[in-house]
Protein backbone atom coordinates (compact mmCIF):
# COMPACT_ATOMS: atom_id res chain seq x y z
CA UNK A 1 0.00 0.00 0.00
CA UNK A 2 1.12 3.55 -1.13
CA UNK A 3 1.55 5.96 1.56
CA UNK A 4 -0.09 8.74 1.55
CA UNK A 5 -2.03 11.59 3.44
CA UNK A 6 -5.37 9.84 5.31
CA UNK A 7 -7.68 12.31 7.54
CA UNK A 8 -10.12 9.04 8.46
CA UNK A 9 -9.61 4.97 9.38
CA UNK A 10 -11.44 2.68 10.60
CA UNK A 11 -10.08 0.07 12.30
CA UNK A 12 -11.96 -3.20 14.14
CA UNK A 13 -11.56 -6.99 14.18
CA UNK A 14 -13.32 -10.03 13.45
CA UNK A 15 -13.18 -13.40 15.72
CA UNK A 16 -12.74 -16.25 13.27
CA UNK A 17 -13.11 -19.41 15.40
CA UNK A 18 -12.14 -22.52 13.49
CA UNK A 19 -12.74 -25.93 15.92
CA UNK A 20 -10.98 -24.99 19.20
CA UNK A 21 -8.35 -22.53 17.34
CA UNK A 22 -9.18 -18.47 17.98
CA UNK A 23 -7.91 -16.38 15.04
CA UNK A 24 -8.58 -12.67 15.16
CA UNK A 25 -8.68 -10.67 11.92
CA UNK A 26 -7.80 -7.10 12.29
CA UNK A 27 -8.36 -4.59 9.20
CA UNK A 28 -8.01 -0.70 8.83
CA UNK A 29 -9.98 1.15 5.96
CA UNK A 30 -9.75 4.44 4.66
CA UNK A 31 -13.13 6.00 5.07
CA UNK A 32 -12.29 8.50 2.83
CA UNK A 33 -11.64 6.50 -0.30
CA UNK A 34 -13.16 3.18 1.13
CA UNK A 35 -9.91 1.34 0.54
CA UNK A 36 -8.52 -1.47 3.03
CA UNK A 37 -5.12 0.03 3.51
CA UNK A 38 -4.19 -3.07 6.27
CA UNK A 39 -5.24 -6.40 7.41
CA UNK A 40 -3.29 -8.60 9.69
CA UNK A 41 -4.43 -12.55 11.30
CA UNK A 42 -3.25 -12.88 14.96
CA UNK A 43 -3.91 -15.86 17.69
CA UNK A 44 -4.31 -13.19 20.53
CA UNK A 45 -6.43 -9.81 20.93
CA UNK A 46 -4.47 -7.51 22.92
CA UNK A 47 -2.86 -3.97 23.84
CA UNK A 48 0.30 -5.83 21.97
CA UNK A 49 -1.39 -6.64 18.83
CA UNK A 50 -3.26 -3.56 18.98
CA UNK A 51 0.18 -1.75 18.71
CA UNK A 52 1.72 -3.88 15.93
CA UNK A 53 -1.25 -3.28 14.04
CA UNK A 54 -1.79 0.48 14.21
CA UNK A 55 2.46 0.62 13.60
CA UNK A 56 1.46 -1.03 10.38
CA UNK A 57 -1.60 1.35 9.33
CA UNK A 58 0.91 4.51 10.84
CA UNK A 59 3.57 3.41 8.01
CA UNK A 60 1.14 3.86 5.09
CA UNK A 61 -0.14 7.17 6.32
CA UNK A 62 1.85 10.86 5.18
CA UNK A 63 1.94 13.91 6.98
CA UNK A 64 -0.25 14.51 9.66
CA UNK A 65 -1.46 11.07 11.43
CA UNK A 66 -5.80 10.56 10.79
CA UNK A 67 -8.41 10.24 13.34
CA UNK A 68 -8.54 6.62 14.06
CA UNK A 69 -12.16 5.38 14.61
CA UNK A 70 -11.84 2.25 17.26
CA UNK A 71 -14.51 0.18 18.86
CA UNK A 72 -14.91 -0.17 22.83
CA UNK A 73 -12.33 -3.19 22.91
CA UNK A 74 -10.35 -2.52 25.74
CA UNK A 75 -7.18 -2.65 23.63
CA UNK A 76 -8.25 0.54 23.09
CA UNK A 77 -7.72 3.86 23.60
CA UNK A 78 -4.35 3.20 24.77
CA UNK A 79 -2.49 2.09 21.59
CA UNK A 80 -4.11 4.48 19.14
CA UNK A 81 -2.53 7.30 21.82
CA UNK A 82 1.13 5.50 22.21
CA UNK A 83 1.49 5.96 18.38
CA UNK A 84 0.09 9.34 18.13
CA UNK A 85 -3.23 9.14 16.59
CA UNK A 86 -6.14 11.06 17.86
CA UNK A 87 -8.97 8.43 17.94
CA UNK A 88 -12.67 8.56 18.76
CA UNK A 89 -14.71 5.78 20.14
CA UNK A 90 -17.80 4.54 17.89
CA UNK A 91 -19.75 1.47 18.32
CA UNK A 92 -19.86 -0.08 15.09
CA UNK A 93 -22.99 -2.34 14.65
CA UNK A 94 -23.13 -4.89 11.70
CA UNK A 95 -26.32 -4.77 9.64
CA UNK A 96 -27.40 -8.53 10.63
CA UNK A 97 -27.64 -7.81 14.32
CA UNK A 98 -30.07 -5.53 13.72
Amino acid sequence: MAKKERKRIAVDEKIIKRGDIYLYLWAAVDLDDEQVISVMATTERSYVEAIRFLGRVKRVCKGKLPRVFVDGGMWYPWAPKRLGFTYSVVLFRSPEYG
